[in-house]
């Protein structure tokens, strides 16, 4: 499946945006509050390690 030029540009935007709209969220976030889930949900930080990780996986792909 060929990606045409708009398309890659596009998905480049993206990826782009999505890494300032995650680093926005946890802008000024103290340590303490990385660590505190809600709901005994995933904390701001495994979050954020899940789509460091998730990230390296792709690109190796």
């Amino acid at each position: 499946m060929s990606m045409k030029p708009d398309q890659r540009r596009d998905l480049i935007r993206k990826y782009r945006d999505g890494y300032q709209a995650v680093a926005e969220a946890l802008h000024g976030i103290r340590d303490d509050e990385l660590d505190r889930s809600a709901s005994d949900e995933w904390t701001p930080r495994q979050i954020a390690h899940h789509l460091a990780d998730s990230e390296i996986r792709a690109a190796i792909r």
